[in-house]
């Protein structure tokens, strides 16, 4: 985990795709993973897509050692994958772009530029929710995730460590925060329901 919290918001999603392009590099270069060449310094899909390369190069690096991989490797190992997989969900997004012959569909700026002109950034409301979501994480480890489907299902993961004695504080302020989520949805969907019948009253007149 991060040893320190930045108290910031996602301005936009074009300084959010440079931030996390800027990130990814540097956890690939802590790792130590040779660059490659002509290493792309935005936050683009060349970016995105040499990031998705180079992470996948540390990893056959990595698991092609024959010795016996310590706790510390094997979680650098997860952030090789992790990057891996987003960085091919952002090019997918490129991708999309590209398919739907948006205007300004690449991200070849860098911030002084992305501050100084405001150029249109066409994503879907999935899209920038994606792009929220990679850029609110960084490469956090996740040590605990509660996840609930619309058909009541209820799927729960745990890190081995967070079961823990040590860790009953980290698992109470995960369940009071599910506590609040559950709550704020169930206070929507009464909302949903009210506004629907007035709708309907309203039509049936």
């Amino acid at each position: 985990m991060q040893p320190r919290i930045v108290s910031t918001k996602m301005t936009n999603a074009r300084c959010a795709l440079l931030d996390l392009a800027n990130t990814y590099r540097q956890e690939l270069a802590r790792q130590q993973i040779p660059a490659p060449p002509g290493l792309n310094l935005l936050g683009g899909q060349e970016a995105f897509q040499q990031i998705h390369a180079w992470a996948q190069h540390g990893i056959a690096l990595r698991t092609s050692q024959s010795q016996e991989l310590t706790a510390v490797a094997q979680a650098d190992i997860s952030r090789l994958y992790e990057m891996q997989d987003k960085a091919l969900h952002l090019v997918g997004i490129f991708r999309a772009l590209q398919q739907r012959q948006a205007e300004f569909w690449d991200n070849t700026y860098s911030r002084a530029e992305i501050d100084d002109t405001a150029r249109p950034f066409p994503l879907t409301p999935d899209e920038m929710m994606l792009i929220r979501k990679f850029w609110e994480l960084g490469l956090e480890e996740i040590a605990m995730q509660t996840v609930i489907q619309v058909d009541g299902d209820v799927i729960t993961r745990i890190q081995p460590a967070a079961l823990l004695a040590s860790a009953q504080p980290l698992r109470d302020l995960h369940k009071e925060g599910l506590q609040i989520s559950v709550a704020f949805w169930h206070e929507l969907v009464g909302i949903v329901e009210t506004l629907v019948g007035l709708i309907t009253r309203r039509v049936s007149r």
